[in-house]
């Protein structure tokens, strides 16, 4: 995952980029059509996050190999695909990490989901489970919320799995609501590119620490690299002398 930049002798590897992670954008509910495309403008201009931004969100475990990244001057390099094109992981994922989706991003309009923020929270979870199992974050970006449903989903995230903090809503990431009706209360448009700015560092950071986490815990040995032929499914006919009457 790492970046090749051109020079005098060609391209050579650059240890302050890693590159590309890709993430599945996926719109939960009726999103309305004009509003859709703002929303996604918020979350899909965030492609190169400074390693320095993400300090206040990722701590390197003990034995940690990105202590040796270059925290000053390093970035992370995101890329946003729609979810209808960001197709399924590949076989032998392992050998294919830069096709692999990492993580997957809900976006939703609050107001028009039927049932509330945590059923749109819950058919998230189960679309992005089953579209993308291997992918290590799932982030909701709720619009337009209710402070009500704001707050449960901001307690359901800080709770561990034993108070409640096991439910979908904890996956949701609630945006303030915009200043369309004019309420001093509500956080201009503006606005909202800042706080999608610390919600994207968030998300970063929490895809560095699965990289980690694999850096840290897979071998070889441990790699799926089975394919279909190697199960005798179809097409494999058994070799000569194999079968039981041999």
């Amino acid at each position: 995952m790492v970046d090749a930049v051109g020079g005098a002798g060609g391209a050579r590897p650059d240890p302050t980029l890693l590159s590309f992670l890709r993430q599945a954008v996926l719109p939960v509910g009726a999103v309305p059509p004009h509003l859709l495309p703002d929303y996604a403008h918020l979350i899909t201009s965030h492609t190169v996050v400074e390693l320095a931004s993400l300090r206040s969100f990722y701590r390197e475990a003990t034995k940690s190999p990105f202590r040796a990244l270059p925290w000053s001057r390093g970035v992370l390099r995101l890329r946003f695909l729609p979810a209808s094109s960001a197709g399924a992981d590949p076989p032998l994922t392992a050998l294919h990490m830069h096709r692999k989706v990492h993580a997957v991003v809900g976006i939703v309009h609050a107001p028009s989901y039927e049932g509330g923020l945590a059923a749109a929270a819950d058919a998230f979870e189960a679309a992005a489970r089953a579209g993308w199992p291997g992918a290590a974050v799932l982030r909701l970006f709720a619009f337009e919320a209710d402070p009500a449903s704001a707050a449960a989903a901001a307690a359901a995230s800080d709770a561990s799995p034993s108070k409640g903090g096991s439910g979908a809503l904890r996956l949701v990431s609630p945006f303030p609501p915009t200043d369309g009706d004019g309420e001093s209360a509500r956080a201009p448009r503006d606005a909202l590119a800042g706080h999608a700015a610390v919600l994207m560092c968030e998300l970063a950071a929490a895809l560095l620490a699965e990289l980690e986490r694999f850096a840290l815990s897979t071998s070889p040995a441990a790699m799926d690299l089975a394919t279909d032929a190697d199960g005798g499914g179809a097409g494999c006919a058994p070799a000569p002398g194999d079968d039981d009457g041999a």
